[in-house]
């Protein structure tokens, strides 16, 4: 019976953590200084990874819509690997998990708070609550 690596993680809690670009007129868009998505094992090294790169991002001044300033936000959602096991074709029985979000995500946003942006503050919608 094959197991895949996902399987290993059967009924654990993660945070996966994301950084995402904003260009004024859509969210979500490719940007060439972004990392990766990551996984973490607690929300607080989720929330320092999210805040230590939306302190060193600097957004353009100037983006596609007039008078709107693009910016750089973070996500955090929480969420446990679930069993997905199937029957496959060829290899019989597979042991597989996969991550399914629990709760609903945190967003973060790093707010200039100088006109020449060189001290910034990461602020979370959970604080705001």
């Amino acid at each position: 019976m094959p197991q895949t690596w996902d399987y290993d993680k059967l009924g654990r809690t993660t945070y996966k953590a994301m950084i995402g670009y904003d260009n004024g007129a859509y969210p979500w868009v490719a940007h060439p200084a972004l990392p990766d998505g990551r996984e973490f094992s607690s929300k607080g090294l989720a929330k320092a990874w999210v805040a230590g790169w939306l302190r060193r991002l600097v957004p353009p001044r100037t983006g596609p819509v007039e008078g709107v300033r693009p910016s750089f936000f973070g996500t955090i959602e929480r969420g446990t690997y679930q069993d997905t096991s199937f029957e496959g074709q060829d290899d019989g029985f597979v042991c597989d998990a996969s991550w399914e979000p629990d709760e609903p995500g945190y967003t973060a946003y790093a707010c200039l708070r100088a006109s020449d942006g060189a001290r910034r503050e990461v602020i979370w919608d959970e604080d705001d609550q």
